[in-house]
């Protein structure tokens, strides 16, 4: 993956925050939410937090990236980069580790499984089915081994992945 563009290493730095940050409000928000009852306030401050930093990320996509050379050398759809980043979280925010524990159990501490990205990122059943399907085979995520399942036996989806270290270097 050598000639990694996306402008300037700082640039590329806070681009790779902002990514990781806003997979963090999604946990955040979704453990806020499986816990029911919680204050409507709060729930309220992370739906704003996260499309302020979705609205932040916008031109930084736009202008394109590290991320977005990988999804047009591996033909990635849009819902497999966002599990890129998310998987990409799991493994280098250790902030979003206590999120994913509560969210799939045990599970949680050896990556991000498809049923739990699916959760933060509100697939319906039909995106959710379509990126499982994606996954299965020889993805280029996989076969890459840029995505590294952390778990046998397991059904696909809900067998963690963690993110390849080169991968979390390139981007």
């Amino acid at each position: 993956m050598a000639g990694t563009p996306g402008g300037s290493a700082g640039e590329r730095v806070r681009r790779f925050d902002r990514e990781l940050e806003r997979v963090r409000l999604r946990a955040l928000l979704a453990v806020e939410l499986a816990g029911g009852a919680g204050e409507q306030g709060i729930k309220d401050h992370l739906r704003g937090e996260l499309e302020r930093l979705e609205a932040e990320l916008l031109p930084l996509r736009a202008a394109g990236g590290a991320a977005e050379l990988l999804g047009v050398r591996l033909g990635l759809e849009a819902d497999e980069l966002d599990l890129v980043w998310s998987a990409v979280a799991a493994t280098a925010d250790p902030r979003l580790q206590a999120h994913l524990q509560l969210l799939a159990g045990n599970d949680g501490r050896r990556g991000i499984s498809l049923a739990t990205h699916a959760l933060l990122a509100g697939l319906d059943g039909p995106r959710s089915r379509a990126l499982a399907r994606a996954l299965l085979g020889t993805h280029p995520l996989l076969r890459h081994q840029l995505l590294l399942p952390s778990g046998e036996g397991l059904s696909p989806a809900s067998r963690p992945l963690q993110a390849a270290a080169r991968l979390c270097t390139w981007l």
